[in-house]
């Protein structure tokens, strides 16, 4: 997603969100990265329910700014949302019952992968809608 520096929409700021994506991404990306690492398995866990905090609190950020603008598709957006927090807390509960089996690279990059997929979709159709309300 390419988003201009400074622009502000409708009060809705699009540069925040778009630094939440990468900070969300570079967090995932640390985890992948702990997962090879036998010596940091004890901050595996830590590290996911920091994902998890960071991303509900970046989805709250969307989910207001779409409300703000009466965004036709909220709803849909919402209910992906809601999907991905739902993936995040069964990755937590997988690890916290088995603590390695579960959890691991694969399903990291998953996540990753399906976090990306959002973005490109969900959010780059809300921008969209954000710059141009008339389609």
């Amino acid at each position: 997603m390419s988003i201009e520096s400074g622009q502000t929409i409708t009060e809705i700021d699009i540069d925040k969100l778009d630094v939440d994506h990468r900070n969300l991404l570079s967090r995932i990306n640390s985890l992948c990265e702990k997962m090879t690492d036998d010596n940091l398995e004890h901050e595996r866990f830590f590290v996911l329910s920091e994902i998890h905090a960071a991303v509900s609190l970046h989805f709250r950020h969307e989910e207001t700014a779409m409300q703000k603008c009466q965004y036709s598709s909220y709803s849909i957006h919402k209910a992906d949302h809601d999907n991905l927090l739902a993936q995040i807390r069964n990755f937590m509960e997988d690890f916290d019952s088995d603590g390695e089996a579960t959890l691991h690279r694969t399903l990291m990059l998953q996540l990753n992968d399906k976090l990306a997929e959002h973005v490109e979709k969900m959010d780059n159709a809300f921008i969209k809608a954000v710059r141009d309300p008339s389609q």
